[in-house]
């Protein structure tokens, strides 16, 4: 998963770790297919959410 253009990791809230940390896990996350997880468990919960109603 890419990150989107334009997006500022050095401008997080201040309750977040240091930016490098932050982006550190993204990439960990993104080559272990964290994300694409992520995103496929939510288009199946919204697809048997939609067949219920």
């Amino acid at each position: 998963m890419p990150v989107p253009k334009g997006h500022k990791w050095r401008v997080l809230p201040g309750s977040f770790p240091p930016w490098q940390t932050v982006y550190d896990h993204w990439q960990q996350w993104n080559w272990r297919g964290v994300w694409e997880g992520i995103l496929d468990d939510l288009k199946n919960r919204y697809h048997c959410h939609s067949l219920k109603n």
